[in-house]
């Protein structure tokens, strides 16, 4: 019994020592070590708070974060106390060196410019990063929060992927998105690939910052409670990512390769020397840094620019006067960037205003004299860049001002007296090793912004110059200006099916007919930062049209609709005009004559088909707006084009698929780049207009080897093309050749098909002009093919048919935009502005065609197109007019009027039950449900 009660005593005498030991370290470091820390400070002269026991100021703290953030502040520039509420009101009341409790440590806040370069360039290893919760290491373990000899060695195995060098082979890819650009300077990929560890790492730092908010017990990380478990999760699929590019990168990394084109090339070579103490972990962890680092900072420093510009107007406009007298409108390069200093003056002035990087941290491991400081390891230094850049002792009393011409004379002598008092990207040997990479960034893409897109002055300035001339309209708004009523007023007015009328204004350009009906003639709206004057008047329209002195041009746009064709439409001055010259005779009467057979067979195709369809039964129901499309195909390719519609087939299905997507584009806000975001869109575009090129270069290869048979070759537009581009002094390329052959396959297709379309359903809704226009046919050609000659007498057929053309126009707004400023009519237009021309108002204007405009009247254009509208106004604009009036027109009349008249020879037709009427514009107007008609052999 002696020795178990031994046993006994001694374990209790260890479990009493072992008790009072434990209860001698919590009671050292929650109450007598802090307290130490506080006596050694206080001593010193640092006023501050005083300790409270285990949570410190964490409770204060936390409670002003929430009360500043709960509701948004005035608009300006004072964010320090919303931003950094704490340690602005520690700073206020203890002065730029005072002391404040995280939990059990002192945190000594430093707001004294001089002092904090002395810590930021000390190299004795006596700071350290800051000691903290764990968790955070899950955000990145890179380069940033290495120590030491480890870092040393890693800061200069990197430092060679960011020498200007280096910076100056990346500007091609520093046209696209922060986001893309990262991912394809640092990593050789895109942004598709590197998409999801963005977004995975934005939620992993929210997760972080909430960990660095709370106390932490350690070991707490591994308990499996909610969030710990997806912070894991977050950690293991951003690696696996990574390590997929990883292996992807060394799979292209060949014998001999010296892989070191960006920064994980770079880290690989690394990694694989022999003597290298890099692991594959160590290369995840710098990609993980370099992921969020370069996207997160550069896209909020951009963000925090364009919100500044946008507030202040002037800047804006000084800044855009640089860009366009240095660049232009083309990509601005290395050279271009490096004279931006308005530009740069702008962006280091918001850096000092809302740098990304709001308080950076230091903690000492021993303890340091500095400045005639002693302070004891331990301790937290806290160094409040925010606090520091709003100082009015540092920037004077405009420091809440935004005063770009502060760096006029560069960041030296920006702030006051000789102190340097600006570290957005920190200083000393660990200043943040990408600034040179992200001003590079920051640059390019506000400058390309600034080209392209007005935010708030110009906008407001053009309204202004606009309504001093009486032009009523809706008013600005920023950025988005009408776009969503625009987009709601269409989506509304498709959602619904309309009445059995040909009042079709309200359905098709509903935002433009509600705008006439409201402020007149002649009114302004906004698409997003562009003012569009809206011009209903013919005689004006004319005028403009009519324009020849180079100010009016296309209109500018997202060059996402490109892929549609680069062809003569989109030319401007003396290239469209050499062009327009040299595709010219393609279309004169004496080739039009020509086509007739192609004409003729394609249409006897259609007709023979349609007598299979309808068989012996003699009726058949079929939709007849797919049917043209296939006729228009096949006489485009015929007579452009020498081949057939299958050889063209796949070109119209691919054309139809991207007219779609060119609307989409044109209806939304473009951000200049994003052409190059390789999103399920954007690659469906690129892989279709690869495609359709490939395709008409396989057409273009046929005919050339006819050319070199002997054949003349001029017989079809492809050939006269082919001919102009082999003569030495042609400026034309085989790449040239290609784009108007997809504008032919468009246009000469498209147009005409919907013109037929609408025709047909007209006849069908009007029985007695079919009778009328039949008997015409059948009393000029009988049962014969028509010929030219027989065409040119069918009156009542092309009085129908340009009814129909007034009615349901192919295209019903045409678009001008002004390069500079004109006086045309009296109005003084400036630079800068949309003109729409909305061919379908003019056309159901009562005022110039009477009170029957919505009724089908053929009989208007009795007397021709000249005296079909009321008084001596010529109110009728299909084709356009002017220079640049439609060139096909003639091939389009000639071809609807054989087809019609062919049509009416051999059958009658009616409207379907099931045929729904909802007119609807993709680039041209067409039927939305289709053309479902009961067609009867005669």
């Amino acid at each position: 019994m002696r020795m178990e009660d031994s046993i006994l005593k001694t374990m209790a005498y260890s479990f009493a020592i072992l008790t009072m030991y434990t209860l001698s370290r919590v009671v050292y470091s929650v109450w007598w070590r802090p307290k130490s820390l506080e006596k050694q400070l206080r001593r010193q002269g640092i006023r501050g708070t005083r300790y409270k026991l285990l949570f410190g100021d964490a409770k204060a703290m936390k409670q002003s974060f929430m009360e500043a953030r709960s509701k948004p502040m005035a608009l300006n520039h004072s964010i320090v106390p919303r931003v950094l509420p704490f340690y602005h009101e520690i700073a206020q009341k203890y002065g730029k060196v005072s002391v404040s409790w995280n939990f059990t440590t002192p945190r000594v806040l430093i707001v004294e410019p001089e002092l904090m370069r002395l810590i930021l360039t000390s190299k004795n290893g006596h700071f350290q990063r800051l000691p903290g919760n764990p968790l955070g290491y899950l955000l990145t373990r890179g380069l940033s929060y290495l120590q030491g000899e480890k870092w040393a060695k890693r800061r200069k195995l990197l430092t060679p992927a960011f020498h200007f060098e280096k910076l100056k082979g990346m500007v091609p890819a520093f046209s696209n998105l922060t986001g893309d650009v990262i991912s394809q300077v640092a990593f050789g990929s895109n942004y598709e690939e590197g998409k999801k560890v963005f977004e995975l790492q934005k939620e992993q730092a929210v997760l972080v910052m909430e960990a660095f908010r709370t106390f932490y017990i350690p070991g707490f990380r591994f308990v499996p409670i909610g969030k710990n478990k997806k912070r894991y999760y977050i950690d293991s699929e951003i690696k696996a990512i990574l390590k997929k590019i990883i292996l992807k990168r060394k799979q292209t990394m060949k014998p001999g390769d010296l892989g070191n084109d960006d920064l994980l090339g770079l880290l690989l070579q690394c990694q694989e020397q022999t003597d290298s103490e890099m692991t594959i972990e160590d290369v995840i962890e710098e990609c993980k840094l370099f992921y969020f680092a370069g996207q997160e900072t550069t896209a909020n420093w951009l963000t925090w620019t364009i919100l500044l510009l946008s507030m202040h107007p002037n800047w804006q406009e000084k800044a855009r006067e640089e860009v366009l007298q240095i660049c232009g409108k083309k990509m601005p390069d290395i050279e271009a960037i490096n004279h931006l200093k308005i530009v740069s003056m702008i962006l280091h002035e918001v850096l000092r205003l809302y740098p990304p990087v709001t308080q950076q941290f230091r903690h000492t491991c021993e303890r340091i004299n500095i400045a005639g400081m002693c302070i004891p390891a331990g301790v937290n230094l806290v160094l409040p860049t925010l606090l520091l850049h709003h100082s009015p002792e540092y920037w004077g009393d405009d420091v809440e001002e935004f005063k770009p011409e502060r760096f006029s004379e560069g960041v030296s002598k920006a702030s006051k007296g000789d102190q340097i008092a600006f570290y957005p990207f920190g200083w000393g040997h660990r200043i943040c090793l990408g600034q040179g990479f992200a001003m590079i960034e920051a640059k390019m893409a506000l400058a390309m912004i600034l080209q392209h897109f007005c935010i708030w002055w110009r906008p407001k300035s053009l309204e202004k110059q606009l309504r001093r001339q009486g032009i009523r309209g809706t008013h600005y708004k920023l950025l988005f200006g009408d776009a969503k009523a625009m987009k709601q007023s269409f989506m509304e007015a498709r959602s619904k099916p309309m009445a059995l009328n040909h009042s079709i204004v309200p359905r098709v350009i509903p935002f433009y007919h509600e705008m006439a009906q409201k402020y007149g003639k002649v009114s302004v709206s906004w698409h997003f930062t562009t003012p569009r004057v809206l011009i209903v008047e013919p005689e004006l329209m004319r005028m403009i049209l009519k324009y020849k002195n180079g100010h009016l041009h296309r209109l500018p746009g997202n060059p996402l609709g490109y892929h549609l064709s680069r062809g003569l439409l989109s030319l401007e001055g003396e290239k469209w005009a050499k062009r327009r010259k040299l595709l010219s005779p393609a279309f004169h009467l004496e080739k039009l004559k020509g086509m007739m057979p192609a004409f003729s067979t394609s249409c006897h195709d259609l007709i023979e088909r349609w007598k299979n369809l309808v068989g012996p039964q003699g009726t058949y129901e079929l939709d007849v707006m797919p049917e043209f499309q296939n006729l228009t195909g096949d006489v485009i390719s015929r007579t452009a084009f020498g081949s057939s519609y299958e050889e063209g087939r796949r070109v119209f299905e691919l054309q139809k698929e991207q007219i779609v997507l060119v609307m989409e584009d044109f209806r939304n806000f473009y951000i200049p780049g994003f052409r190059f975001v390789p999103t399920r869109k954007n690659k469906r575009r690129y892989y279709m207009d690869s495609e359709i090129k490939a395709m008409i270069k396989k057409i273009i290869l046929k005919k050339k080897q006819t050319l070199k048979n002997g054949d003349p070759g001029n017989d079809d537009l492809l050939g006269l093309l082919l001919q102009c581009q082999e003569q030495t002094d042609s400026e034309m390329t085989i790449d040239d050749v290609v784009e108007e052959c997809k504008l032919f396959y468009f246009v000469g297709q498209e147009t005409t098909a919907n013109w037929l379309t609408w025709t047909t359903l007209l006849l069908s809704m009007h029985p007695n002009w079919q009778e009328k226009a039949r008997a015409e046919v059948l009393q000029i050609c009988g049962k014969k093919m028509p010929d030219i000659e027989a065409i040119s007498n069918l009156k009542i057929v092309s009085m129908i048919l340009h009814e129909v053309l007034r009615l349901y126009p192919p295209v019903i707004m045409q678009f001008r935009h002004t390069g500079e400023r004109i006086n045309i009519a009296g109005m003084c237009i400036p630079a800068g502005v949309d003109l729409v021309l909305p061919t379908a108002l003019l056309h159901h204007s009562p005022e110039y065609w009477g009170d029957d405009v919505e009724e089908f009247k053929p009989e208007r254009f009795s007397e021709g197109v000249s005296k079909a509208s009321k008084g001596d106004q010529t109110a009728f604009y299909p084709f356009g007019w002017g220079h640049r009036i439609c060139l096909g027109q003639g091939l389009a009349m000639i071809e609807a009027k054989m087809a019609l008249a062919m049509i009416l020879q051999h059958f009658w037709f009616e409207l379907s039950p099931t045929y729904t009427h909802a007119p609807h514009r993709i680039i041209t107007l067409q039927p939305q449900y289709g053309a479902p008609i009961i067609l009867h052999q005669i």
